[in-house]
């Protein structure tokens, strides 16, 4: 084999795919490996469900180990980035001060971070949901907030000309690919042009194990039809998200190596709680999101609180009952309301493989996280009956979403597992530049942030070993 990349970026998402762009940009010889299907607009399903099925890791949803969690992770050309709304947000200041600190990486200190979040978002353009686009779903979020006298901002969206009003907007869509190409992704947006570039992409090839060597790196993977394929790089990069990478990582024997491999790693627990109310809501119907917490005394509690819409197939798994009484409930499906709960989750987990080399996800619900799901059940509960709901729905299933840790960023060999220039400790020729980076759970939807330490992680890769 000959030593034919300069970088083998491995995962095609929102630090993968951004990163590709960045690196054919400044010249380099790049091979993007995507262990998903390549999709674009005009072959996305018109079905979220269709979608997730066909395009994500266990055909739509993984649980943790115990069971108490469904995990939900991208797989396809573009990775999250294609499924979702295009939410960005910047992460409080008061996270990014712990990250320094943990990390003791100058750069997260938020005077300095701000200059990355600048970069990215000059390319994201990112910009408030018109009141226009508003839902009924919204609107009954917004009347609980104030009416229990808490604080509420806008969503900020990474999306142009898709025709945000009140007559055209469905933006539920999104969460299948978005048809009209308007959101940012990294497939269309970065991942296409540097194609046209000189990028190199291969999907559907998963990569199994990595060696380094004195002068590179040799790369081992499986193609859709399960033959081994091998590639050589001069410097290899891990994109593929906090389980992916790390993933890669243990199979390739390192966590005698680096034993905070797969420690660490957070994954923001999730529930919808739903009203039922006397008018029409029709959450599925215009920006699937509209408004957020933005209180003070919500993330002292570790809680954030979303207006959020949901397709009607997703509701019938999250409504309570079964038989007769979800169908009743399914028949007045037009008058729910739904406010989501996201917590900051403390009490991290464990990735590791099993007896038969399949990765797992450990993480107990440990007291702490249980309150604050409490807290957040009865919080969205009172929303709702402020809004003027004649009942409740209460059904509480969890779901583990904005998945981050792993591979923990910092100096200490004990506790992290990436150096401050972003190689793996001891490595001189493997970097890590996603979401398994973070040293906490962001707290807020981290795609912003993602891709603002993947700029910050390119000014070291752009640099000559």
């Amino acid at each position: 084999m000959e030593t034919r990349y300069d970088f083998v970026i491995v995962g095609s998402g929102v630090s993968g795919g951004y990163l590709a762009g960045l690196l054919v940009k400044s010249g380099a010889k790049c091979l993007l490996l995507e262990a998903g299907k390549s999709l674009n607009p005009k072959s996305f399903p018109l079905s979220p469900m269709d979608l997730h099925t066909q395009s994500s890791w266990g055909g739509g949803v993984e649980f943790s180990r115990q069971g108490n969690l469904s995990l939900y992770r991208a797989k396809c050309l573009g990775g999250g980035s294609v499924v979702s709304q295009a939410l960005v947000d910047r992460v409080d200041n008061e996270i990014l001060e712990d990250w320094a600190e943990i990390t003791e990486v100058e750069a997260f200190k938020p005077s300095n971070f701000s200059n990355y979040y600048d970069t990215v978002e000059a390319v994201l353009r990112p910009y408030e949901i018109p009141r226009d686009a508003w839902n009924r779903n919204a609107e009954i979020y917004l009347k609980g907030f104030e009416r229990e006298e808490y604080y509420w901002k806008p969503v900020k969206r990474a999306a142009h000309d898709c025709q945000d009003s009140a007559k055209s907007s469905d933006c539920i869509v999104c969460l299948g690919g978005c048809p009209r190409d308007s959101k940012y992704n990294s497939l269309t947006r970065s991942i296409l042009p540097a194609i046209q570039a000189g990028l190199e992409v291969q999907s559907e090839v998963e990569v199994q194990t990595f060696q380094e060597k004195q002068d590179h790196v040799e790369i081992s993977a499986r193609d859709k039809n399960g033959a081994l394929t091998h590639y050589q790089t001069h410097h290899l990069v891990l994109a593929a998200g906090s389980f992916g990478t790390t993933e890669i990582l243990l199979r390739s024997g390192l966590k005698k190596y680096l034993p905070a491999l797969g420690t660490n790693v957070s994954c923001h627990p999730q529930f919808v709680s739903f009203g039922m109310f006397e008018e029409i809501v029709d959450a599925h119907r215009m920006a699937f999101s509209a408004v957020t917490s933005n209180d003070s005394k919500l993330r002292r509690l570790g809680v954030k609180m979303d207006s959020i819409g949901i397709d009607p197939v997703f509701v019938s798994m999250l409504l309570p009952g079964a038989r007769k009484s979800l169908l009743k409930n399914l028949a007045h499906y037009r008058n729910l309301a739904s406010i989501s709960v996201s917590l900051r989750d403390e009490s991290n987990g464990n990735l590791s493989l099993d007896r038969s080399g399949r990765l797992q996800f450990d993480k107990p619900t440990a007291p702490k996280d249980r309150h604050r799901i409490q807290q957040g059940l009865n919080l969205s509960r009172n929303f709702l009956l402020a809004a003027g709901a004649k009942s409740l729905l209460p059904k509480t299933q969890i779901f583990g979403l904005y998945l981050a840790g792993g591979c923990s960023l910092g100096t200490d060999l004990k506790t992290s597992v990436v150096s401050p220039q972003f190689k793996l400790h001891g490595s001189q020729r493997v970097s890590v530049t996603d979401a398994s980076l973070f040293p906490s759970a962001p707290g807020t939807y981290p795609s912003l942030t993602i891709m603002a330490t993947t700029q910050l992680a390119y000014e070291h890769l752009r640099k000559p070993v």
